[in-house]
């Protein structure tokens, strides 16, 4: 009995796992098959495609820009210092800081009084040497006058001991009176010979007076130099500045009192990278002759100064940091650049021909782009980056006559198709009356004010960029599109 209870029960066990193995077959299939009708449903959906803004690629050329930053120097700079010294007497109220001085202004003069001794005490030295002089060349002229009295009393006493020698061999004469003959021929060689050395020691006393003649005039020609020099005149027209100077102080030969810098010959000194510098040179290595612009930039606005490259400093910075460079400045009838004065650099390439030039946002920073094909298809592909300026690349290698698009975003991808939206269609929309965004806009004063207070905030954003929105709201007028942009960050922030 029991073992029939128990084996009814297992039957019952096992039906109702086969109902349920049953059941879940039915769910399982049931689901597979939804899940089959929907996958087909959705590989028969129409394909999404994304409007996109597309442009021809064309050649151009383009003239790229190097960016720097520079500081004004001048050319003509003089440091002021006495070439004596002395007690100030006078200090011309142009010499301060920031004065303006013309070429022959007195800008100080030391008490004279003691180089004008000096130049006296010169002068009378001078005229004493030049009476001692004189005296010495009279000398000369007697002496002369008896060398040659001597010398013919000598002739005339050998001539006599002659005939005297030869009377005494013919036994004429006593040896007594050739004796006598003898002597006075000794004597009239000996007063020779003193009046020669007289001559001579009379032209030597005259070699050494010409000489010291020759240094009383040095002497008087330097006490007048330093005479001169006790007046500092301005060698040329300029700017005081490095002022160290007190009225009635005592100074010191070869003291730096100041520093007078011309305002007409300034130039610029910048720095370039090895790459940026390798643009500025032809193959050669020699300097290009560039255009350059130098922007001082003021609290409300921006002065521009035109200038040219004109040489390469001589000592090289740090090793692979680049070069250091001068650009002469032409300031016209604008004198506001100084000496210290900071400005932004704008140096002008060469063209480059047969490039293309592309928004920044068409292109990858590893210099990929999209192109349309077949069937409004896009197509990655690689070209070659030669410059980026500010919103612009410039690239090379890129296929001309294509269409590219303008803005890559992450919904795009290689083989998407896409609606493409040419300038020609927009221009037909615009003339439906819907805007481009490249309509101007007039600012009004308090606009401006605010936009520019704005750009100088925004510390990310590249200066090329701001640079160029600087001069739209300085214009007064401003794109549509732009204006929006620069509202909708104004209102992020």
């Amino acid at each position: 009995m029991r073992f029939l209870f128990r084996s009814f029960f297992g039957l019952i066990i096992l039906s109702i796992t086969l109902g349920f193995l049953i059941f879940g077959s039915f769910v399982l299939f049931d689901a597979l098959k939804k899940r089959s009708e929907k996958s087909d449903n959705k590989r028969f959906q129409k394909e999404r495609v994304f409007a996109v803004n597309v442009e021809t690629l064309e050649y151009q050329t383009a003239r790229p820009k190097i960016f720097s930053y520079g500081e004004i120097y001048s050319k003509r700079m003089l440091e002021i210092r006495p070439l004596v010294s002395g007690r100030l007497d006078y200090v011309s109220e142009k010499f301060v800081e920031g004065g303006y001085v013309k070429s022959g202004d007195i800008l100080f003069r030391l008490n004279q009084k003691d180089f004008f001794n000096e130049l006296e005490i010169a002068e009378i030295d001078l005229e004493d040497t030049k009476a001692q002089l004189s005296e010495a060349i009279s000398r000369l002229e007697f002496a002369d006058m008896e060398f040659e009295v001597s010398e013919s009393q000598l002739k005339l006493r050998k001539n006599a001991l002659d005939r005297q020698t030869e009377l005494a061999a013919s036994g004429l004469i006593t040896s007594t009176q050739l004796e006598n003959t003898q002597l006075a021929y000794s004597s009239s060689k000996q007063q020779f010979l003193n009046k020669q050395n007289l001559v001579k020691s009379s032209k030597n006393s005259i070699e050494k007076l010409q000489i010291q003649l020759k240094r009383r005039a040095i002497s008087i020609d330097k006490a007048r130099r330093n005479l001169d020099e006790t007046e500092f005149r301005s060698p040329f027209d300029g700017i005081i500045s490095s002022v160290n100077i007190l009225p009635g102080s005592v100074i010191n030969k070869n003291e730096k009192l100041g520093t007078l810098v011309d305002p007409n010959s300034l130039e610029v000194m910048f720095n370039l990278s090895s790459n940026e510098f390798a643009r500025v040179i032809d193959k050669d290595g020699k300097l290009l002759n560039l255009d350059i612009t130098a922007n001082l930039k003021l609290s409300d606005k921006d002065i521009p100064f035109s200038g040219k490259i004109e040489r390469i400093n001589p000592e090289i910075m740090n090793i692979g940091s680049g070069r250091k460079l001068f650009a002469s400045i032409n300031l016209g009838e604008n004198k506001t650049l100084r000496p210290g004065d900071f400005v932004v650099l704008e140096i002008q390439e060469p063209s480059l021909q047969n490039v293309t030039v592309l928004p920044s946002s068409a292109v990858t920073i590893d210099g990929k782009i999209f192109i349309l094909e077949d069937e409004n298809r896009l197509k990655e592909l690689v070209v070659n980056i030669l410059r980026r300026q500010g919103d612009e690349v410039i690239v090379s290698g890129a296929p001309i006559n294509k269409e590219y698009v303008m803005q890559r975003s992450p919904q795009l991808g290689n083989g998407l198709k896409i609606k493409p939206l040419r300038r020609k269609d927009k221009a037909i929309s615009n003339s439906k009356g819907l805007s481009s965004g490249n309509d101007l806009v007039t600012l009004s004063p308090e606009k401006q004010k605010k936009l520019i207070k704005f750009l100088d905030e925004m510390d990310r954003m590249p200066k090329s960029v701001k640079n160029r929105l600087y001069e739209e709201i300085n214009s007064g007028k401003i794109k549509t599109k732009t204006l929006n942009r620069l509202e909708k960050n104004m209102g992020n922030n």
